[in-house]
């Protein structure tokens, strides 16, 4: 119970500032990093999600925006948000920093290839913004663990995340979430 509460008031501090200052960095030391990335993306990831794709933000906006939280001197910065994972790789700081980075992709694709590893017959479907879904990155990383394309599936979710943010228990959100779930399950192989 102490560690999730730390856990929680270090997820909160982080979210607001999008960075751990390096007094909590003993903090992140101590806790399971995969699982630290992946509960912080799921209760970031559409807020930040909505910035990154309603707002057309690209890498250069990112670019910009890494180098201001540099200067709070961070031992690493996370990145909880699927679709700003996908520009960090387009930015010139991701080629320049010594600042540790660490995006949320590598978590999901961890425990995605867990699973389908454990169950050789099983499928996936992968939700995303139209940003994340082209990139490929779950994808590409998947199969360079072995997985075979054919057992993924990528819905993108164009104007979800959107929705979301504006009103999560609307009708519109209930009837995306149908017909891009209805879209994905008819790719699903047999």
């Amino acid at each position: 119970l102490v560690v999730v509460e730390r856990l929680v008031a270090l997820f909160e501090e982080a979210a607001h500032a999008r960075v751990l200052p390096r007094e909590r960095g003993d903090l992140f030391r101590e806790l399971p990093v995969p699982r630290l990335g992946c509960v912080l993306g799921a209760a970031r990831a559409v807020a930040a999600g909505v910035v990154a794709e309603d707002a057309g933000m690209n890498g250069l906006e990112l670019d910009r925006a890494l180098l201001g939280m540099e200067r709070f001197d961070a031992d690493v910065i996370l990145i909880a948000c699927n679709t700003l994972s996908v520009l960090y790789a387009r930015t010139s700081f991701s080629r320049t920093t010594s600042t540790r980075v660490v995006d949320i992709i590598g978590f999901g694709v961890q425990l995605i290839s867990e699973r389908l590893v454990s169950r050789p017959d099983s499928q996936v479907i992968i939700f995303g913004t139209p940003t994340t879904i082209e990139a490929n990155t779950h994808v590409s990383r998947l199969v360079e663990q072995g997985i075979a394309a054919e057992r993924i599936v990528c819905q993108p979710c164009d104007g979800l995340a959107r929705e979301i943010e504006r009103d999560p228990s609307s009708t519109t959100v209930s009837a995306m979430i149908e017909s891009y779930a209805s879209q994905a399950v008819s790719r699903l192989q047999d």
